[in-house]
């Protein structure tokens, strides 16, 4: 089976920060049925973030403490999404912290996302082959939800092994 998303990860080093592009690809299932996908970027150790800028310019970007997450809610078009910028960090404030082998180029991109309506494997309960014993009357509802579990990606530039 395929997996539902697959993505690549680069972050290159600039004059003042980090340059980074991630594109992230689905199935056309997942496109289809997905609530949303939420990229986290970490950078631990490099300081605080202090300017992001990103391509494109309306995409749901925010950050949270030393994170990039990106944001992406219900696709119309295509099936790959693309994020690129660049991030400048304060080195004054820099410190290692519990994840001392994040530096330089070494980091990663965790992918989560949320799929309503389906499975990954695509099963499906069938209502009127549902049986209550003792027999009654009864109304079934169903609803289905599928969330993700990590999916981590690391820098292509990177040295790191997981």
């Amino acid at each position: 089976m395929k997996p539902p998303i697959t993505a690549v990860y680069n972050v290159k080093k600039d004059s003042d920060g980090l340059l980074f592009t991630i594109t992230i690809s689905y199935t056309p299932e997942i496109k289809l049925q997905y609530d949303s996908i939420e990229v986290t970027l970490p950078f631990p150790n490099r300081g605080t973030l202090k300017t992001l800028t990103h391509e494109p310019e309306k995409a749901d970007v925010a950050i949270k403490d030393y994170n990039v997450i990106w944001t992406r809610p219900k696709a119309n078009q295509g099936n790959k999404a693309t994020l690129s910028g660049k991030v400048k960090f304060d080195p004054k404030t820099r410190t290692v912290t519990a994840h001392p082998g994040l530096v330089d180029l070494n980091c990663y991109a965790d992918i989560t996302f949320k799929v309503t309506s389906s499975t990954f494997s695509q099963v499906k309960v069938k209502l009127d082959s549902l049986k209550v014993f003792p027999p009654a009357k009864f109304k079934a509802n169903t609803a289905v939800t599928s969330t993700g579990r990590r999916i981590r990606v690391w820098n292509s530039s990177g040295d790191v092994v997981e």
